[in-house]
């Protein structure tokens, strides 16, 4: 490409590497605009703690507090009855959940990616639970966790979450599970 005005007195060459240096400071700026400063990635991280804690302890109202309280959510859970698009029947949810078991959570896997003021946490969970009135604990296969996460004013809240297991007959190595 030949530049032969330039720009003021810069001719040629030059005039082409200033252009490409502006061009350079306007693209990354408007991309640092929008990427995660620490702190909101942090702090959108801390939601599936702050999750976990209060699932673990049964306190649903801890709970609901991390949920957006205007517009729809979604919410999936592992059992094929557990689908929501309600903050009241989410709550229904939960509250069966807490009837029927106590549960200790640990994070295997963590990743959280944002985008201005939304995006995804992720989290793989080693979950054991213990069915009320029984005294063995059992465990679950890995669950996986995904909540997309909205900022609204300086608090991170979940819109969606979706927890799914591996399937079991599925071997290591195969996309699906055998015939049988």
């Amino acid at each position: 490409m030949k530049c032969t005005k330039g720009i003021g007195p810069l001719k040629g060459i030059a005039s082409q590497i200033l252009m490409i240096l502006l061009l350079f400071i306007m693209v990354n700026s408007v991309a640092a605009k929008d990427a995660p400063s620490k702190s909101d990635k942090a702090a959108a991280n801390e939601v599936m703690n702050q999750y976990i804690e209060a699932y673990m302890k049964a306190d649903t109202d801890s709970l609901l507090k991390l949920v957006v309280k205007e517009g729809q959510i979604d919410v999936w859970g592992t059992g094929a009855d557990e689908h929501t698009a309600a903050r009241d029947d989410f709550r229904k949810g939960l509250e069966r959940d807490f009837k029927e078991a106590r549960t200790e959570i640990k994070r295997t896997y963590s990743n959280t990616m944002l985008h201005g003021d939304a995006g995804v946490v992720l989290a793989e969970l080693s979950v054991r639970y213990l069915p009320i009135g029984q005294d063995q604990w059992r465990t679950f296969p890995p669950v996986r966790v995904t909540f997309y996460v909205e900022k609204h004013k300086d608090q991170w809240l979940i819109r969606h979450a979706h927890w799914s297991t591996p399937l079991i007959e599925q071997p290591t190595g195969h996309s699906f599970p055998p015939n049988k």
